[in-house]
């Protein structure tokens, strides 16, 4: 046993083992390297052709670039919820000044409504301030008249004249106040 191992087998041995080798062989040849359908032959295929590792360092790539997505739609995400929480405070901000403007408004129809009425009532004090002046002034050009004709004593006359102008000047007085 001095010799070689392959010399001392007999021949027939050597056909079978070459026969077996080269089914192995032909065997490995068609058998996935993918583990869920190569099998244990698929295995040792993809562990001595280097096709696992390649397999890994594709998918391990593949997990870096959809990792990076990740990232950048997370910080996405991120801008846009600060974005949302900024227009929501906004939003609430223009509604609370929407509320204050619908205040402001209604306040401003009750003031018009208001004045309207007070308008209404300095006018009517207004018209009747102006009749009695009127009348008054009447009165006066009546006593005139009066005085020229001599009907009317001179000093009834001049209280007459003091009563209807105090009354004229406190009626003007009364309509700049409404004013």
């Amino acid at each position: 046993m001095n010799g070689n191992v392959l010399e001392q087998l007999s021949a027939g041995v050597k056909l079978i083992l070459f026969l077996l080798i080269t089914a192995l062989a032909a065997g490995c040849a068609s058998v996935s390297t993918d583990p869920d359908e190569g099998g244990l032959l698929g295995g040792i295929k993809g562990l001595s052709t280097g096709e696992y590792e390649q397999r890994r360092a594709a998918r391990e790539q593949r997990l870096a670039a959809l990792q990076r997505f990740n990232k950048n739609l997370k910080e996405e995400q991120d801008t846009l919820d600060e974005s949302i929480t900024i227009r929501k405070g906004d939003i609430e901000r223009l509604e609370a000044n929407l509320d204050d403007l619908g205040k402001v408004i209604e306040s401003l129809r009750s003031d018009i409504e208001a004045d309207s009425r007070v308008g209404s009532k300095v006018e009517t004090a207004r018209l009747q301030i102006q009749t009695k002046l009127e009348l008054i002034e009447l009165q006066l050009e009546e006593l005139r008249a009066a005085n020229e004709q001599g009907l009317i004593e001179k000093e009834a006359l001049q209280r007459e004249y003091r009563r209807l102008d105090k009354e004229a000047e406190q009626l003007w007085e009364l309509y700049a106040d409404l004013i």
